[in-house]
């Protein structure tokens, strides 16, 4: 359907370009507010430096970015980059995974993982944690994406191959590293992340 003339795919592209964009901001705010100890479903964002609360013309990704040059509007100070190259970079794995996969199911499953990934890195660069609610919901989606594959038994077994094969190879890898140098080589949030990842890729 993507492909069935160049005006729908480029509409579906732009499409792709905002919502992943508008996802980005979302899924920042989202990993900011549990790395500071917020709540995530109340309250309207605001500045992370002023508290000052954030109106419609401040919350358009990208673009207020660009129009207040990296500034808040209230107080003036300049903000992270990190706000902007997350929507930035949100927006074009969108766009990717639409190529890629048309749309489909297969394209749903990928967003929902694009975007798991991002909130993880997200807190990782804030905070430098990786909470395990993530890892779990990306678990929980997989599991329910099962019920639409032709051999879900043999995906699964697949899955787990991949997610324990790697992780549990990078597990032995940091345990000896660091019995060898005596320091934390890795934290548990990453070898956790990295079993998500290979339960999805296989």
């Amino acid at each position: 359907m993507l492909y069935t003339t160049p005006y729908i795919t480029c509409y579906f592209i732009f499409l792709a370009l905002v919502l992943g964009a508008c996802m980005g901001s979302f899924l920042n705010c989202v990993a900011w507010r549990i790395v500071h100890n917020e709540p995530v479903s109340k309250g309207r964002s605001h500045c992370d430096v002023c508290g000052h609360t954030l109106g419609i013309g401040d919350l358009i990704p990208v673009v207020s970015y660009i129009t207040h040059r990296g500034r808040c509007r209230y107080c003036g100070v300049r903000l992270s980059a990190v706000h902007v190259i997350a929507e930035a970079v949100s927006a074009v794995l969108f766009a990717a995974v639409l190529l890629k996969f048309d749309i489909s199911l297969q394209a749903l499953e990928y967003l929902i993982f694009v975007c798991l990934l991002l909130v993880c890195s997200f807190a990782d660069l804030e905070g430098r944690i990786i909470p395990d609610r993530f890892i779990i919901s990306g678990l929980l989606v997989r599991a329910a994406f099962f019920v639409i594959l032709n051999d879900p038994v043999r995906v699964a077994l697949d899955d787990l191959i991949g997610g324990i094969g790697i992780a549990g190879l990078l597990l032995a890898v940091v345990l000896v590293f660091e019995k060898i140098k005596g320091i934390e080589a890795m934290g548990g949030g990453d070898i956790k992340l990295i079993f998500m990842t290979g339960i999805f890729l296989g």
